[in-house]
Parts: structure tokens; C-alpha cells; sequence
């Protein structure tokens, strides 16, 4: 016995480690299912990385609020040096010696004539002046080094901060309207997950149906498989009719296929659901077959369209597109502007000579506009004006659209409802139904095909039954999506 229990272990753990797949069904809800599709479908992906892209688009327009730093450096390499030779002036120099010589010459002879004209304090100004002229020619006969002007290998850096004033206008438009479209992104991602909730709940219904009608399926075949019995102990005591037999088998066949049928709409809704999960598609799934959605109260349709208006993430990104096209607008109006930036410069330069100095800095305003550009940026306000007309007009048309939609899947969850009563009672009575058959078919009050017809009834009542209570379920969850809330959330 416990060898038997070794080996059979060892093949289901084979079996596991060669398919890699379990081969035993994992119990999900339908929340469990929306919550892993949610984390794993790559649609859902696709929208998280737009979001991404809008935040890095808005964020790179915030870093112009802020001063911006440039740095600039160079190395030149030149011919050769560049200098001023003193010597090439001696001739204008020795010239110019004999104009003050001449000078001083007849300043002497006016000098006593001058002494009475001028009071101490000029006459001393005056010899002061005159013991400068006499200074500056002595240093003009002496030799004169010659003056380097610039090395045969220059180089420096310049540094700059700029800071906009009149420009942050137009950079705080751009990231207004760049941050509403950040938001409008992370809306469009919740619709995308709106979708992918609704096609996973459609999905894992038409699971539970195929499920529903297997086992129906199954019950069916087990009723004609005693009808058969029933019926062959007839035959055998020439009690019903020579076909009999033949009508059974033909009942039996149409179940079996059913039965089929609901086995590949189970395999089919399996796979589905795995796809939207990213899985493997053949990775079993046992749904809750008492599937409960919450309930919304159709009668209240006023409030659940202005929900649906307030609360649906498609409604909420159109009200942030229209603010970020107003904003854009406020951008476009500030490209017009003149543009004044507020500057520091430093410079370092060497070997450049003594007539260029080491370190300078300065400092001040920069006024930029194109004054005359041929209407090229009023045009662009024109056309940002319009662009925000356009969004406003087209989500009042959206509200309208969605409070169609809802009240369009109200009427369909009413219509689903009623459904499901007129289902119910039908199958109660196509039950009752086969239950008065069998009875009279075993007093032999009924013919074989009656009673095969009874049963047919009654599968058919049962499938009708499954399918309205799947429609209903389908039609409050649609109604619970089209308000704008979220399945994956308690």
C-alpha cells in the first residue's frame, strides 16, 4: 500500500516538473482574477509607461524655473606670440624730447615773470608738474622691454548663471498644462484597467457558464442513461414501441454533444482568462460558482448618471485635457512676450597679456524679443484658442454620451432581471414537467418521445436559467463600471 502511495506521488510530481504546469485547478474569485490581470497584462503596461513618459515631459519643464548654469572653456593654440616692441617709437621718442627741451628751455626764462604772477601754492603745483614732464622724457631715452600681448597658447573658462523673469509665465503655463496632462494620463491608465476589468469579468462568467452547462450536461446524461435502462426493460417485455430504443440513443447523442460543447466552452474561457492574467493559457481555473457583484439600484438612474459624470476616469482625464489646452493657451500667450533674463558672468583668461586682466565678472539684464515675426506667434495663440474651445465643446457632448451609456446598461440589468424571473419559473415547470412524464411513462400512460421531449425541456430550461443569471451578473457589473468604480477594490 505504501508503495502505491510512493508511486503515485512520484507521477504527479513528474508530471508537474515535465508540464510546468499544477495539475490540480487553483481556486480564484473573480477579484482575484481582476487583481492579477491588473499586475501582470501588458496593455495595462503600455498605459503605465505613457504615464511615465508625461511625468518626465512635465518634470523637465520644471527645471526652468531655476537659474541655469553654463559653463564654457577653451584652448587656443596660435602661431606664435603676439608683442609690442618699444623700440620701433624711438625716433617719434627723441622728436618728442626736443619739443620738451624747447619747452622747458623757455619755461626757465619765463619762470621769475611767472613767480610774480602766481601765489606759493601754485608755484609749487607748477614745479610739480614740471618735475613730472622732466621724469616722463628721462624715462623715454631709456630702453623699453617690449610688451607681450598674447602667449602662442591661450586658454580660460567663462561661467554663466541666467535666471528668466519675464519667461516664467510661459514656463509656468507649460507646466501647468503638462501637469494636467500627467493626470489625465494616470485616468486614461484607469480606463484601460476599466476594460481589462470588463473583458476579465466576461471572460471568467462565460467560465462559470461553461462550467454550469457541463454539469447540467453531465446530469442530463445520467437521466437518459436511466431512461435508457428503463426503456430497454420495456422493450425487452414488448411494452413500448420498436424505435424507442432509437430515440433514446439519439437523445443521449445531442447530450454528449452538449456535454462537449460546454467542455470546449470551459477550455476556451479558461484560456482567456489566462491571457488576460499573462499565464499560460492552459493553467486550470475553478471559478466561485456563487458569484456575487454588487448591487446597483436602478431606480436612483439620476444619481448613478451623475456619479457615472463625476467619477468616470474617462470624463475626469476630458475635464483635464480641457485644462491643460486653457493653460496651453496661457503658454502660447506667453511666447509673445518679450523675453528679460536676469545675468552673472565670470571670466578667466590666460595668457592673454597684461592689456586683457586675469578675472572679470559682471552682471545685469537681457531684454530678447522679435518684435515683428509676421504674425507667426499670434497665430499659434489663435490656434491654442481654439484647441480649448474644441475640448470644452467636446466634453459637454461626452456627458451626454455618458449618461446615455448608463442608463442604456440600466435598462439591460432591468431587462436581465425580468429574464432571470421568467427563466426561473420556466424551469421550475419544465421540472415538474419531466417529473409527471416519468410517471406516467411508467404506468405507460405517455410515449417514449414525450418523455424524451419532457427531458429536452428540461435541459433546455436549466441552460436558459444559467444564461439569465450570467446576463444579470454580467449587466451589474457593466452598470458597476459604467458609474466609474473599480472591481478589484472591496
Amino acid at each position: 500500500m505504501k508503495t502505491a502511495v510512493r508511486s503515485g506521488c512520484f507521477l504527479i510530481l513528474l508530471t508537474v516538473l515535465l508540464t510546468g504546469a499544477p495539475v490540480w485547478a487553483e481556486s480564484m474569485s473573480l477579484k482575484d482574477c481582476v487583481k492579477e490581470a491588473l499586475k501582470q497584462n501588458e496593455q495595462l503596461k503600455a498605459a503605465n509607461y505613457e504615464v511615465e513618459a508625461r511625468l518626465g515631459q512635465r518634470n523637465s519643464i520644471r527645471g526652468h524655473f531655476l537659474p541655469v548654469i553654463g559653463l564654457e572653456a577653451n584652448a587656443v593654440f596660435w602661431d606664435k606670440e603676439q608683442v609690442f616692441d618699444m623700440s620701433s617709437f624711438e625716433s617719434m621718442f627723441g622728436g618728442l624730447n626736443g619739443i620738451l627741451g624747447g619747452f622747458m628751455g623757455v619755461f626757465d626764462l619765463l619762470n621769475p615773470k611767472l613767480g610774480l604772477l602766481l601765489n606759493k601754492e601754485d608755484q609749487a603745483k607748477l614745479a610739480d608738474l614740471m618735475k613730472g614732464i622732466n621724469e616722463s622724457a628721462a624715462s623715454l631715452n631709456q630702453p623699453q622691454d617690449p610688451m607681450k600681448l598674447r602667449n602662442k597658447i591661450t586658454y580660460g573658462f567663462t561661467t554663466t548663471i541666467g535666471q528668466p523673469l519675464t519667461g516664467l509665465y510661459k514656463i509656468y503655463a507649460g507646466y501647468k498644462a503638462n501637469d494636467e496632462l500627467v493626470e489625465a494620463a494616470k485616468l486614461d491608465r484607469v480606463t484601460v484597467a476599466h476594460k481589462l476589468e470588463q473583458d476579465v469579468s466576461t471572460a471568467y462568467i462565460g467560465l462559470i457558464s461553461a462550467v454550469h452547462f457541463r454539469e447540467t450536461a453531465k446530469a442530463g446524461m445520467t437521466q437518459i442513461e436511466a431512461i435508457e435502462k428503463q426503456v430497454q426493460a420495456y422493450l425487452d417485455a414488448q411494452m413500448v414501441e420498436k424505435n424507442a430504443m432509437f430515440k433514446v440513443q439519439l437523445q443521449k447523442a445531442e447530450i454528449q454533444k452538449g456535454l462537449l460543447q460546454a467542455e470546449n466552452g470551459v477550455k476556451l474561457a479558461t484560456a482567456a482568462l489566462n491571457m488576460y492574467m499573462n499565464r499560460p493559457l492552459d493553467t486550470p481555473i475553478e471559478p466561485d460558482m456563487n458569484i456575487e457583484v454588487r448591487k446597483m439600484d436602478t431606480a436612483a438612474m439620476d444619481k448613478l448618471q451623475n456619479d457615472a459624470v463625476s467619477e468616470r476616469p474617462e470624463m475626469v482625464s476630458a475635464r483635464h485635457q480641457v485644462e491643460a489646452a486653457r493653460m496651453g493657451k496661457h503658454a502660447a500667450i506667453g511666447a509673445m512676450l518679450p523675453d528679460i533674463n536676469l545675468f552673472f558672468k565670470y571670466e578667466n583668461s590666460q595668457g592673454t597679456g597684461a592689456l586683457t586682466p586675469e578675472h572679470q565678472y559682471y552682471g545685469g539684464f537681457a531684454l530678447s524679443w522679435n518684435v515683428w515675426e509676421w504674425g507667426a506667434s499670434y497665430y499659434l495663440v489663435k490656434e491654442a484658442e481654439a484647441r480649448y474651445a474644441q475640448a470644452s465643446a467636446t466634453i459637454s457632448n461626452a456627458q451626454d454620451m455618458i449618461k446615455l451609456d448608463v442608463k442604456s446598461k440600466g435598462l439591460a440589468l432591468e431587462e436581465a432581471q425580468r429574464e432571470v424571473a421568467v427563466a426561473k419559473a420556466a424551469q421550475e415547470q419544465a421540472e415538474e414537467n419531466l417529473r409527471v412524464e416519468k410517471a406516467r411513462y411508467e404506468v405507460q400512460e405517455t410515449t417514449t418521445t414525450d418523455l424524451l421531449a419532457a427531458q429536452t425541456q428540461k435541459l433546455k430550461a436549466e441552460n436558459d436559467l444559467i444564461v439569465a443569471r450570467m446576463k444579470e451578473r454580467s449587466a451589474q457589473i457593466s452598470l458597476l463600471l459604467g458609474v466609474g468604480q473599480d472591481l478589484a477594490k472591496d
